[in-house]
């Protein structure tokens, strides 16, 4: 990360963000982009109060993050961690950004749901979602699989083939 990372993380706000992934990248600013937490004035309270002392933290639409986002990347010393809970998301924020902020896109955690596939033991993905991520790796977005910082990363074409390899899914 040079000074901003994209992460889908299902719980947004949660123990391993603030402890593992906050300290390791020195974050100085956590943004949550969700239409739904940014309409909600309890869970954008739960969600502020989730932030460990000293990184600001905002909650914002989809709509209104690059802004956000232009105004957090120009100082060079802010380092920041940008969260959606869902990969459509991720693909929406990007797509408004015009491609501006975001090079990395990592998946943290997104939960088993009946038509999710497991590509990693805490990301299961549709096939909608990996076309969708397999797009915007061929467009120049490093898309990887990682929930916590010391554990390796592992590129999405990486994760899908060992799951491809071993002849789909592998709960």
């Amino acid at each position: 990360m040079d000074h901003l990372l994209l992460r889908v993380d299902d719980r947004l706000v949660h123990g391993q963000v603030v402890e593992a992934w906050v300290p390791r990248l020195a974050i100085t600013h956590l943004v949550v982009v969700d239409d739904e937490v940014d309409a909600d004035p309890l869970r954008r309270r739960i969600t502020t109060m989730a932030a460990p002392p000293g990184v600001d933290i905002a909650i914002t639409s989809i709509t209104d993050a690059p802004a956000l986002l232009d105004r957090l990347t120009a100082r060079a010393e802010n380092h920041v961690l940008v969260l959606v809970s869902r990969v459509t998301d991720a693909c929406r924020l990007i797509r408004a950004d015009g491609g501006r902020h975001v090079d990395q896109l990592n998946l943290g955690n997104i939960h088993y749901e009946s038509d999710r596939t497991r590509i990693s033991d805490s990301v299961f993905l549709t096939p909608r979602e990996i076309a969708d991520l397999e797009h915007l790796a061929a467009g120049g977005i490093a898309v990887f699989v990682q929930s916590i910082p010391r554990l390796p990363r592992r590129s999405l074409a990486e994760a899908v083939h060992s799951r491809r390899r071993r002849g789909g899914d592998y709960r």
